[in-house]
């Protein structure tokens, strides 16, 4: 048991945790300044507002996504083939988890997009009119 803590406690770098607590203040920092600056040009934008949220949101997440990888990539002492592995198991899970929300997504974008009902039209669905 003793063997294989020593194995993991290898691949820490104890000098990479203060700079990646500090990646991790500044990407908290700049998420915040990007939250406070689209919210006055969504204030300022009336009719873009949603888009420009959305935009906000996946922005954000992207951010932090890259803040939390840079701070790991810096306390943990990693060659790039297990990062590969790690990032595509990730990336597999999180599909396989966002399959269902992504299928309903694109089934009302094809309707924003198609726009195959019009007011007054008259829909059955599910034994339901």
């Amino acid at each position: 048991m003793e063997t294989q803590a020593s194995q993991i406690l290898q691949f820490i770098r104890p000098s990479g945790i203060f700079s990646a607590v500090l990646v991790l203040a500044i990407t908290w920092l700049f998420g915040r300044i990007l939250t406070h600056l689209t919210g006055r040009l969504a204030a300022s934008f009336g009719r873009q507002r949603l888009l420009i949220r959305q935009t906000a949101s996946l922005l954000r997440f992207g951010l932090y996504v890259l803040g939390v990888l840079v701070g790991l990539r810096l306390i943990f002492d990693v060659s790039s083939e297990v990062l590969a592995v790690v990032g595509g198991t990730i990336v597999v899970t999180v599909g396989l988890v966002l399959k269902d929300q992504a299928a309903s997504i694109l089934a009302g974008v094809t309707i924003l997009v198609e726009k195959p009902f019009r007011v007054g039209d008259r829909v059955s669905f599910g034994g339901y009119y």
